[in-house]
C-alpha cells in the first residue's frame, strides 16, 4: 500500500492535479479553461500536467492560469508520478481516459491519494486505482455504476461548462428564410456516422420536400471518403445533390460560423456530440438527440435539459424522425428559437462557470474527507501515539479542533505518561474555550522538559499550593512561571487570593515589579532565584486558573487591573495618537519558540503604509534589537520612537495611558493594553496561541480588544487591509477609556 505524506485534514487548502494531453487549441480545453479560471484558490492550488508537444496561445493562456505547470512529454511515466508525489497532489484529475496520448499508466502506480477521471473521455476508464469520474444524474442515470470501475460523482445541474470562442459570429437568421428551405446539419466525427443514423436522416429528409443536409468533417477532404458517404445516402433514396459535405475548415470562427447555414441540428446516436452541441445552441441552432441507456448517448439528454429544451429528446428513432419533421413544419418557431437560444444558453447551469467550480469543489471536499476519515480510521487503528499526536498537530494548525482534539485523546490513550501528547490537547481545550478541562490538562507543562522551573522550586515540589492549604497566617511565593505577556495576563488573579495570604511574595522579571505593584497587596518581589526567601507553599503563576477553577464565566475579566501612578507625556500630535508593536520579542528559546515569535511578528512597512491616512499619528512602543529599524524612517512625519523612553513596563503603561488606541502583533505591549483597559487591536497570525480562540473578533480576556486575524499562514496584507479600513471608519468614542 502507498504511503503519501499529505496531510489528512479535511479542512485545509488542497492540492488539486490535471492531466492532460489536451491543453491545447481541442475541446477538452474549451471546457476546461472556464473551471480552471473560477477555481477558488484560497482553498486550492492547481499544478497542471500538460502531455502537450505543441504548445499554442490556448496552452499559454491555460498556463497563466495555473499556479503550477510541468510539460510531461519528455518525463516517463516512473518519472512523473515522482514528480506527482514530490508536489504533493491531493486530488489528481485524469482528462483524457483512453484517448490519445492519454498517461494513464502513470493513475496506475497512484501517484495522489485521491484520483478521479473527468471530461475527456465518456466511460470508465476501467482502472481501479482510479476512485471516482464527474458525471450528472442525466447522462449516467441510477444502475450506470454496475458499468465503472470508479465511483461516479453526479454533479448536480450538469458535468460541464461551455466557453464559446472569443471571435464567435453573431446569430444570423435561419436560413431557410433565404434559401427557401430547410437544412439539417452535423458537425460530429464521421466516426460517429453509422447505417442506422443514414436510414434515420434519410426518413428525415424524405419528409421534409427540398430539404438539404449538411455535413461537416475534416474527413470530407478526402475525396474517396466523400464518395463513399454520397454512396451510402444514395442508397438510403437521397441523392447527393441534397448533400452538402465540407472538410476541414481551420479557423474557428469560421467552422462555428458554419452553423449560421443550418436550421436543425442532428446529434448522432449512440455516440452524441458534446462540443457540437453546444456550438450549434451557441450559435442559435436547436438539436434534436435520442435518449440511449449509457453515458455516450445521454449527454445530449444532459446538455439539453439544462437549456429546459426537453422538447428535443426523443426516446425512439420514430420520435427522433417525427421532432425533427415537426420543427422544420414550423418556421415561425424556428425563428424565434434562433433569436434566443444564445441568451437562454447564456444564463443556463451550462455556462455558469463559478457554479460548476463550486460543485466540482465541494466534491473534491468530499473525496477528501472520505480519504482523511480512513486515514485517520488506520492511523489510530495502529495505535502510533506519536502519529496520532503529529497529525493532531496538524488538524489544530488548520482550525479543526474537533479532530484535533480527537486525536490528541487517542495519542494520550497510547502515551499516557506522555507530556507532549497531554500539552496539546491542554492548549487545544483553551483554544476551543474549554477553560476548565484545558487549565487542568495546562498542568501537564511542569513536567515538560523545557520547562522553566529553578532547581530551588523543584526541590520543593511537597510545597506545590493547590488550594486547599489555609494560608492566612502562612507565606504564599507566585511563581511568574512563563513569558512576560503570560505574566501580565494571569497576574490579574492576584486580588483573588491575596487577602487570604499571610505575606504574599511574587517571583517575576524586574521589569515587571512596578507595574504589578498596583494589582493587589503584594509584600515582597524578587527578580532572582537567589532572592527568594524562605515559603510555605509557592504556586506558578499560571496555575492559579486551575486552583481557582475558571471558566468562561467567572474569568476575572474587568479592567483596567492595572492603576500605575507614573505619568507620561506623549510627542504633540492633533491627529489619533497610535500605540504599535510589530515584533514579538526574540527571547532565546527553542527553535519551535522561535518559529512562534517569528510567524507572530510583521514588517514594520505594514505599519509605516497605514500613515497614508491623513489622521493618525505613530508612535512606537517597540524596544529592542527590533526598534533599530525605525533609523531608517527617521525623516517620517507623525512617526515617533518612544523606545528611549522605556525601562520597564511601568513606563510602557504611562505612554499606552496617553495614546488613543494600540495597535500589536501578539506579544506582551499587546496584553498590557488590554489590562489597562485601552482600546487596542491585536494582529494575529493564522495559527494563533490558545488564549485568543478562534473565529471571533473579540477576547474573554480584554473587554476593550479588538482581534485582526490571518486568513492564510503568513498573510498579514490581508490583515492590514482589515486594519487599514478600521481606522476609516474609527470615530472618537471607539478611543474613549
Amino acid at each position: 500500500m502507498t504511503t503519501f505524506k499529505n496531510l489528512p485534514i479535511p479542512s485545509r487548502r488542497l492540492r488539486i492535479g490535471y492531466l492532460s494531453p489536451d491543453l491545447f487549441c481541442h475541446s477538452v480545453a474549451n471546457f476546461f479553461e472556464p473551471l480552471l479560471e473560477t477555481h477558488n484558490r484560497a482553498g486550492f492550488e492547481i499544478f497542471c500536467y500538460a502531455e502537450v508537444e505543441h504548445p499554442d496561445t490556448t496552452t499559454e493562456r491555460l498556463q497563466k492560469l495555473s499556479d503550477h505547470w510541468c510539460f510531461t512529454c519528455q518525463l516517463s511515466d516512473e518519472e512523473l508520478v515522482a514528480q506527482i508525489r514530490n508536489d504533493q497532489i491531493d486530488i489528481l484529475v485524469d482528462l483524457a481516459g483512453h484517448t490519445a496520448n492519454s498517461r494513464l499508466l502513470v493513475f496506475a502506480y497512484r501517484p495522489a491519494p485521491v484520483q478521479v477521471t473527468y471530461l475527456g473521455y465518456p466511460n470508465t476508464t476501467g482502472l481501479s486505482q482510479i476512485d471516482y469520474r464527474f458525471t450528472d444524474a442525466l447522462a449516467d442515470p441510477p444502475r450506470a455504476e454496475e458499468l465503472h470501475t470508479e465511483t461516479l460523482v453526479r454533479l448536480p445541474k450538469g458535468f460541464l461548462c461551455y466557453r464559446p470562442i472569443s471571435e464567435v459570429p453573431e446569430v444570423l437568421p435561419p436560413p431557410c428564410l433565404v434559401n427557401g428551405y430547410i437544412t439539417f446539419g452535423s458537425f460530429n466525427s464521421l466516426q460517429k456516422l453509422n447505417s442506422e443514423i443514414i436510414q434515420c436522416w434519410a426518413a428525415i429528409l424524405l419528409e421534409i420536400p427540398d430539404s438539404r443536409l449538411l455535413l461537416k468533417s475534416s474527413a470530407f477532404s478526402d475525396q474517396l471518403t466523400l464518395e463513399d458517404v454520397q454512396q451510402r445516402f444514395l442508397e438510403a433514396g437521397i441523392p447527393a445533390e441534397r448533400l452538402i459535405l465540407v472538410g476541414r475548415i481551420p479557423v474557428r470562427s469560421a467552422h462555428v460560423g458554419y452553423y449560421s447555414q443550418i436550421d436543425i441540428a442532428l446529434d448522432p446516436f449512440p455516440y452524441n456530440g458534446t462540443t457540437t452541441t453546444c456550438e450549434a445552441l451557441w450559435m442559435g441552432v436547436p438539436v434534436i438527440t435520442l435518449e440511449g441507456n449509457s453515458h455516450v448517448s445521454r449527454v445530449g439528454v444532459s446538455l439539453l435539459s439544462q437549456l429546459d429544451l426537453q422538447e428535443f429528446i426523443a426516446t425512439t428513432q420514430t420520435e427522433y424522425i417525427e421532432t425533427a419533421v415537426r420543427l422544420a413544419n414550423n418556421i415561425d418557431y424556428l425563428a424565434q428559437l434562433r433569436s434566443q437560444l444564445r441568451q437562454r444558453m447564456a444564463a443556463s447551469s451550462l455556462c455558469d462557470a463559478p457554479s460548476l467550480a463550486a460543485r466540482i469543489e465541494e466534491s473534491y471536499r468530499w473525496m477528501w474527507d472520505q480519504y482523511c476519515q480512513k486515514s485517520l480510521a488506520a492511523l489510530e487503528k495502529s495505535g502510533d501515539g506519536w502519529a496520532l499526536n503529529d497529525v493532531g498537530n496538524t488538524f489544530k494548525i488548520h482550525g479543526d479542533l474537533p479532530n484535533a482534539l480527537a486525536c490528541f485523546e487517542k495519542a494520550i490513550d497510547e502515551l499516557p505518561e506522555e507530556f507532549l501528547p497531554h500539552w496539546n490537547y491542554a492548549t487545544t481545550l483553551l483554544l476551543n474555550g474549554n477553560y476548565e478541562r484545558g487549565f487542568a490538562e495546562f498542568e501537564w507543562r511542569l513536567f515538560g522538559p523545557d520547562y522553566p522551573l529553578p532547581d530551588s522550586l523543584k526541590e520543593a515540589w511537597f510545597q506545590l499550593w493547590d488550594g486547599s492549604m489555609d494560608l492566612t497566617s502562612s507565606t504564599l511565593l507566585v511563581y511568574a512561571d512563563q513569558g512576560l505577556g503570560d505574566a501580565i495576563q494571569f497576574i490579574r488573579y492576584l486580588p483573588l487570593i491575596a487577602q487570604s495570604v499571610g505575606r504574599l511574595i511574587v517571583g517575576c522579571h524586574p521589569s515587571l515589579h512596578s507595574l504589578f505593584a498596583s494589582v493587589a497587596k503584594i509584600d515582597l518581589f524578587v527578580g532572582k532565584v537567589s532572592e527568594i526567601p524562605e515559603f510555605d507553599a509557592w504556586i506558578p503563576l499560571m496555575s492559579l486558573p486551575y486552583v481557582l477553577n475558571t471558566s468562561e464565566e467567572n474569568l476575572p475579566s474587568a479592567v483596567p487591573y492595572f492603576n500605575p501612578a507614573l505619568k507620561k507625556s506623549l510627542p504633540k500630535s492633533d491627529r489619533l495618537k497610535v500605540g504599535f508593536v510589530w515584533a514579538a520579542g526574540l527571547h532565546q528559546g527553542t527553535d519551535m519558540q522561535q518559529e512562534s515569535y517569528r510567524l507572530r511578528s510583521c514588517s514594520l512597512e505594514n505599519f509605516i503604509d497605514l500613515l497614508e491616512n491623513k489622521t493618525v499619528s505613530l508612535y512606537s512602543l517597540q524596544i529592542g534589537e527590533a526598534a533599530k529599524a525605525l533609523a531608517s524612517f527617521h525623516a517620517q512625519e507623525h512617526l515617533y520612537d518612544l523606545s528611549g523612553e522605556i525601562h520597564d513596563f511601568a513606563d510602557t503603561a504611562a505612554l499606552i495611558a496617553e495614546l488613543d488606541l494600540v495597535i500589536s502583533v501578539d506579544t506582551a505591549v499587546a496584553h498590557l493594553a488590554g489590562a489597562l483597559g485601552k482600546p487596542a487591536w491585536v494582529l494575529l497570525p493564522f495559527a494563533p496561541d490558545w488564549r485568543w480562540q478562534l473565529k471571533r473578533s473579540d477576547s474573554p480576556w480584554y473587554p476593550t480588544v479588538r482581534l485582526f486575524r490571518q486568513e492564510r499562514l503568513g498573510d498579514w496584507q490581508s490583515v492590514f487591509a482589515e486594519v487599514e479600513a478600521a481606522l476609516l471608519e474609527l470615530s472618537p468614542e471607539d478611543c474613549s477609556t
